[in-house]
């Protein structure tokens, strides 16, 4: 009873801050000065939206050399959604939503087959955060991917150990909340804070693709059959929003 007390309690706390927040961010905001990309948000504070859609907190800064973002989930299934098809983050300096000439970085992208189930349910503090230790580990070994799209001079698929000024990383805490970060040079994007302009820009949690599952039904389309093989993953719909950023001056 303590246990699921504590739970709803969690849940509580998430939709009520959830609920004090806009849709998408409404100002221009500086990166904290001891910000780091590591999946650990403690430097970020209050994020900056709560977009329904999509279900993630949200918060993007800039200095005067690169554009961050910072999202965080909380629900398993989003969760599982953000890590089987990614994220993907589109910056369009024209500010227009149809600008073909967008730019995009797709993070976290698996590098080894779908993970169909991550369960995160310890009942001590102690198992909390072994079961973290372990979920973290396998995101550094399976999520080392980063896609881009649009920017001249990177290749479209890099690791995220490159020089190429693309920057992510993704961490679990102890409750099995989830937190991606990645930054980008303002000079890829053509952007600059010497003359900030307003810019459109588009997050979506991808798609995941089912496979694996065979459903069998009949003619008037009653399932007579479930069949699931090794490596299943269960098909989600892509989530999406706009918004519209302007580069924070110092």
């Amino acid at each position: 009873m303590k246990k699921l007390t504590v739970i709803l309690c969690c849940i509580i706390t998430f939709a009520a801050n959830a609920q004090k927040l806009p849709a998408t961010q409404q100002s221009s905001l500086r990166v904290p000065a001891n910000v780091k990309i590591d999946g650990k948000p403690a430097e970020w504070g209050t994020f900056q939206a709560y977009n329904h859609n999509c279900d993630i907190y949200y918060t993007i800064a800039n200095d005067d050399d690169n554009l961050y973002i910072a999202i965080q989930c909380q629900y398993t299934d989003v969760i599982r959604r953000i890590l089987n098809g990614s994220i993907t983050f589109t910056v369009n300096p024209s500010g227009k939503k149809d600008d073909k000439g967008g730019m995009s970085i797709t993070y976290p992208v698996l590098t080894a087959a779908p993970m169909v189930n991550f369960k995160f349910k310890p009942a001590t503090d102690l198992q909390a955060d072994s079961a973290m230790n372990v979920a973290n580990k396998k995101v550094s070994n399976q999520w080392k991917t980063i896609k881009t799209s649009g920017i001249k001079g990177l290749d479209t698929v890099i690791s995220v150990y490159n020089d190429d000024g693309v920057i992510a990383a993704g961490l679990f805490n102890n409750k099995f909340v989830y937190t991606c970060e990645l930054s980008v040079t303002l000079k890829q994007l053509g952007l600059n804070t010497v003359n900030p302009t307003k810019f459109a820009y588009h997050i979506m949690v991808n798609e995941v693709t089912q496979h694996g599952i065979e459903i069998k039904k009949d003619d008037s389309g009653r399932i007579l059959s479930i069949n699931v093989t090794a490596g299943a993953q269960m098909g989600q719909a892509a989530t999406d929003f706009w918004g519209e950023y302007t580069l924070a001056k110092k």
